[in-house]
């Protein structure tokens, strides 16, 4: 047996279906490979050729390996449901928006929500569609719940073999335009009075604070980088509370310099930092604010 065989189908609109859907699906543990012959000539085609139709290759038994109970176990080997998490509305804009190319065509939203699950809860998915077929176009967006969990996605599935495709997995906005953004943030900042109260947003995540063992040890790690900067009075870490709303300040941390200057100085020095694969957001406060415990 030389593993391979020659159809021939009613349409080339079907034709063209049965390439693009079928090409990397897995087959017996082996991705299929699906294209046209050497000899064809696609410029012999009429140009008026109907859009190809999508095949429903849910429905596709032999396709699925033994026990499978969904074509999510049959593309990615196993496992368990969808993996839950993630709506497929679209992602917006922001630093930690990842970018996910190089799928399969015939691969379903829930595969890919499955597959980028095993890193984390999503807080939003969108798998991009040709609106007139509604097959895939091959690449969509994330964004994790937890964002630190970004820098481990992306270089756990970048490179991937998936279907007999090689993911692309980086973040979506480039690297020059997020250069761009730190640079008017660190203009804003050195333009913008400064007042003795820090702002630094993105640092923590309130699941990190609530454990008690944690959050000392995160109080301390904060309290020796800001103190490299100047004087500092006070540092306040809100916690997400047992009960109740929560709090718009949970996930902020406020520090307390002696002078101004400190404050423009670690502010300058933080923005923008990475920490624990989390990009730090820094800005000043209103010192009445502050001291009325006015936070948010």
């Amino acid at each position: 047996q030389k593993h391979f065989a020659f159809l021939e189908l009613n349409s080339v609109p079907i034709t063209t279906s049965v390439i693009i859907q079928l090409d990397g699906i897995p087959f017996r543990g082996n991705p299929l490979k699906v294209k046209r012959p050497s000899d064809y000539r696609p410029e012999i085609l009429p140009f008026d050729m109907p859009s190809p139709p999508t095949l429903n290759v849910a429905n596709f038994r032999a396709l699925q390996p033994a026990g499978a109970s969904n074509p999510a176990q049959a593309l990615l080997g196993g496992g368990g449901g969808g993996g839950g998490g993630g709506g497929g509305g679209g992602v917006p804009d922001s630093p930690y928006k990842i970018f996910i190319g190089g799928l399969p065509y015939h691969i379903l939203d829930d595969q890919v929500r499955e597959l980028l699950s095993a890193f984390g809860p999503l807080r939003g998915f969108d798998l991009k569609k040709d609106p007139a077929t509604g097959m895939s176009k091959g690449y969509g967006f994330c964004e994790y719940e937890d964002h630190a969990v970004g820098d481990s996605a992306i270089e756990g599935l970048h490179g991937m073999e998936v279907g007999g495709k090689t993911l692309t997995v980086k973040y979506a906005l480039a690297s020059q335009q997020l250069q761009q953004q730190q640079s008017m943030q660190q203009v804003l900042l050195a333009t913008t009075p400064p007042t003795k109260i820090l702002v630094l947003a993105n640092m923590v995540t309130p699941d990190e604070l609530r454990d008690d063992q944690e959050y000392a040890e995160i109080v301390e790690d904060v309290n020796e980088e800001v103190a490299k900067h100047g004087q500092v009075l006070s540092l306040v870490i809100p916690r997400p509370q047992a009960s109740g709303p929560p709090s718009p300040a949970v996930g902020k941390i406020f520090v307390e310099y002696a002078e101004s200057a400190f404050t423009q100085k670690a502010a300058q020095a933080l923005q923008g930092r990475r920490f624990a694969g989390r990009t730090v957001q820094a800005s000043f406060y209103d010192e009445e604010r502050f001291r009325k415990q006015d936070l948010a």
